[in-house]
């Protein structure tokens, strides 16, 4: 029996335990990467070619940050959506577009910029065999590079550590470092590693006044995690997922008011 998976779609297969899941979703992942923005207006606004690319580097340098936790995003139901708004000027919007394979789409804009990205993932079973990609080795932190000019000779340093700061060293002038950007603070014993920004995004404070019914924030498996309920965040896991797969509303009878000791939010959405 086990032949008939050889070669297949992993993600078809298993079902994994909830205590692994974060509390939220991929598409609200998606829109993590919009933390250090400020950067890419930063770039826009910009004259100097040299610093544009210093600015749009560090922006680039700055996602990694993202990938560092170790909790596992809840995979989207096909037709899920997110939206953010209320960060630096920005407009978000994702939507999981395919369930086998899974496939995420996302279109971020603002005044200076505009931001495509699309996730997909393909796994296979092959029956003895793992292959298993380390998050971490040494020296993956450090960040080293320059910026050129025409002449292919170095103007500006750029270095640092992903998961830090990077800074810069004009490198005509011999200037001490420099910091262009560092991680933003992580709250004290946060479960999930969020700095305040992650927080921000499962409260409402960044959501649009009317909310799609299909959008994340809405999911009770989700929701319950956050909460810190895990055994009603696996009923709710398995009950959404052996709903056929198209586009699905999360539909809850109450709202109620429910302090949010972190973003200090009070609008939070009770049970289905």
């Amino acid at each position: 029996m086990i032949k008939n998976y050889i070669g297949t779609d992993v993600t078809s297969l298993v079902t994994l335990p909830v205590t692994i899941f974060e509390s939220m979703t991929m598409l609200q992942k998606m829109a993590e990467l919009r933390e250090y923005s400020h950067l890419l207006d930063k770039a826009d606004k910009c004259e100097d070619p040299y610093m544009w690319l210093v600015y749009a580097s560090s922006w680039a340098v700055s996602v990694y940050y993202v990938y560092q936790r170790t909790w596992k995003p809840f995979n989207p139901i096909l037709g899920e959506t997110y939206e953010m708004v209320n960060h630096g000027g920005i407009i978000f919007l994702s939507k999981q577009v395919s369930h086998h394979p899974p496939m995420s789409a996302g279109h971020a804009e603002n005044e200076h910029f505009t931001y495509n990205i699309t996730l997909k993932l393909k796994t296979k079973f092959l029956k003895n065999s793992l292959d298993v990609y380390p998050l971490r080795r040494a020296g993956l932190y450090e960040v080293d590079g320059y910026v050129y000019n025409a002449v292919e000779e170095p103007e500006i340093l750029i270095t640092g550590k992903w998961n830090e700061q990077c800074n810069i060293n004009l490198v005509i002038w011999k200037e001490s470092l420099i910091q262009v950007w560092h991680v933003a603070d992580i709250p004290k014993d946060d479960k999930f590693d969020y700095i305040y920004f992650m927080h921000k995004l499962n409260s409402f404070d960044t959501d649009p006044r009317k909310l799609l019914p299909s959008n994340s924030h809405l999911r009770p498996d989700r929701y319950a995690v956050e909460m810190g309920n895990t055994t009603k965040s696996g009923a709710k896991k398995s009950k959404s997922f052996t709903i056929s797969f198209t586009p699905l509303a999360f539909c809850f009878r109450n709202i109620v008011k429910h302090h949010h000791p972190t973003t200090n939010t009070h609008i939070i959405l009770t049970d289905i």
